[in-house]
């Protein structure tokens, strides 16, 4: 998530925390508590908004790897068969084609290489499809390949499109929920320094808190600037 960065909503809650627990001396002046509920409202819906981020995180990650499961056990399959072949009639230029193919290599390749690496196998196991059939290779698996092949570059697209999506739009509602809950911290300080004299383990408590939800907030704005 680009908008905003784990460390600011544990500084918010931080400090949404200490004031639910001093209600008592928020209560003491109106505007402190108004603004004080309403700053833990809003950090309470950015929570739900980063939740409801990561699992959509991990749905993607879990249909992502299931489908380049399904992906990689078939071009293992098919490349072992094709490479076979390839030794038995002397074709050294399929054999140059997929030596390499070993299960180390195909799991190191990222989705473009991954993908074309199956289209390699699919466009071979077809043209040589007359002969692999010795070996137990179907039509049906030659066409699950192709099917497992589609699916696979429709989750790739599906997932670069929607993240894009997603993300600009998860950016937009964060930072105007975070310039939001800065304004009211700004607000608050008013209060906490009046409060400076009368009620000081509360006010160096605060102060802490603050100082460290400004410093992690600069220290990811740093790290993100380009």
């Amino acid at each position: 998530m680009r908008g905003m960065g784990k460390g600011n909503l544990q500084g918010y809650d931080s400090i949404a925390a200490l004031l639910l627990d001093n209600k008592e001396i928020v209560s003491t002046i109106r505007e402190f508590h108004y603004s004080t509920t309403k700053f833990c409202k809003v950090v309470d819906v950015i929570r739900k908004k980063e939740q409801l981020l990561k699992a959509e995180l991990y749905r993607r990650a879990f249909i992502s790897s299931k489908t380049r499961d399904n992906l990689f056990s078939l071009i293992a399959h098919f490349a072992h068969t094709l490479l076979i072949h390839a030794k038995i009639i002397g074709s050294d230029i399929l054999r140059s084609k997929l030596s390499r193919l070993s299960q180390s290599y195909l799991l190191s390749l990222n989705e473009n290489e991954l993908l074309n690496t199956a289209l390699l196998v699919s466009i071979n196991a077809e043209k040589y499809y007359a002969e692999i059939r010795e070996y137990g290779i179907t039509h049906k698996d030659l066409q699950n390949l192709k099917v497992k092949i589609d699916d696979f570059k429709s989750t790739m697209n599906y997932f670069n499109e929607s993240e894009c999506f997603t993300d600009s739009e998860n950016d937009r509602s964060i930072n105007v929920l975070m310039l939001e809950a800065d304004k009211l911290l700004n607000d608050m300080d008013t209060f906490v320094e009046s409060m400076g004299h009368d009620h000081t383990d509360f006010y160096k408590e605060y102060i802490s808190k603050r100082e460290m939800c400004i410093k992690s907030k600069k220290i990811f704005r740093q790290k993100h600037t380009v």
